[in-house]
């Protein structure tokens, strides 16, 4: 499997992120579910992977060691944040995959009161939770 093979499965099946770490399975997150995905890829395909979203000047910072995040937009128009890092001597990525558009409050399902908050001319609301 390729990244953009990748890519277009966590799409499909509505996983919120896609995990790299070279030396091991993939894992996609879905609906706050860590899933491992079989076969395990070889250590230059999850490289080439990580990579391949990255341009020259990233790939050689992180060559060099250093982590990066990073957002972009991929081919296919899909915009991704990405998180990539070092970890136990092996090449890693977390990569979030991003709405194409901001749900309404009607699709998200909710309540009413939330809509108040949220039109309030002044003040800090902060709601939190899990992602994804």
């Amino acid at each position: 499997m390729n990244f953009e093979e990748l890519v277009e499965y966590a799409k499909q099946n509505k996983c919120s992120d896609i995990h790299i770490t070279v030396g091991t399975n993939l894992a996609i997150r879905r609906y706050g579910t860590l899933e491992i995905l079989e076969p395990s890829p070889t250590a230059e395909e999850s490289r080439n992977m990580i990579f391949s979203f990255l341009d020259q000047e990233q790939v050689e910072r992180v060559s060099r060691g250093e982590d990066l995040d990073v957002g972009c937009m991929l081919w296919d128009g899909t915009r991704i944040r990405a998180n990539i890092y070092h970890q136990r001597n092996n090449l890693a990525a977390s990569i979030r995959l991003l709405n194409q558009y901001i749900p309404t409050f009607e699709e998200l399902g909710l309540p009413p009161v939330v809509r108040d908050l949220a039109e309030m001319p002044r003040g800090l609301v902060l709601v939190t939770g899990p992602t994804g």
